[in-house]
């Protein structure tokens, strides 16, 4: 989420958290069943993404709340909330709001994908990344923490995290590396 979407969700919506929750009210003094009111509200409109979304962002800023009162590094603050708790903490995850979606790619798709990557290369500095994940199937911060020294481009393979080899067609590495010993079409 960004940073403008907590803030709406929380001060500028039309039913944000701020107004529901009481904005002329200390908040050490809002409690779970305020939030589980608010929150309720959402649910009751179908909105069940909006409301699990509702809680985090509310436990987010209690939390902030806390921490920066309490950070021993930083005594001098004149803003003292009283904040002892985090009443978005005593509120139970809504499972069915982590309802999980298809979280692969048919195999038209794919190649879909892959096709417009290739043809949008020079848009974005990202695309090798995404391209290397789509081939690898591993996690975006493990490819994002790789290091020009864990590729040998001679012959185009990764050291991976355990130190052995990846042997990985890299289609879009010879291009990029202007090889002319590619050997795939596009």
């Amino acid at each position: 989420m960004s940073w403008y979407q907590v803030e709406r969700m929380l001060l500028k919506r039309d039913d944000n958290a701020a107004a529901a929750l009481g904005a002329d009210q200390l908040a050490r003094s809002i409690g779970p069943e305020a939030i589980v009111r608010y929150l309720a509200a959402i649910r009751s409109r179908g909105k069940i993404g909006m409301a699990h979304g509702a809680r985090a962002y509310i436990g987010a800023a209690f939390a902030f709340g806390m921490k920066s009162e309490h950070d021993y590094t930083r005594r001098d603050l004149s803003s003292r909330w009283g904040i002892v708790t985090n009443p978005a903490a005593a509120i139970p995850t809504d499972l069915e709001a982590l309802r999980v979606g298809d979280r692969f790619l048919t195999p038209r798709e794919f190649r879909l994908f892959w096709a417009w990557l290739v043809s949008n290369n020079m848009r974005s500095g990202s695309v090798s990344a995404i391209q290397l994940i789509m081939v690898t199937g591993q996690r975006v911060q493990e490819i994002l923490s790789l290091t020009e020294t864990q590729y040998d481009r001679l012959e185009r393979l990764l050291i991976w995290k355990n130190q052995e080899w990846l042997a990985t067609f890299i289609a879009f590495a010879s291009h990029r590396d202007g090889d002319p010993r590619r050997t795939h079409r596009q």
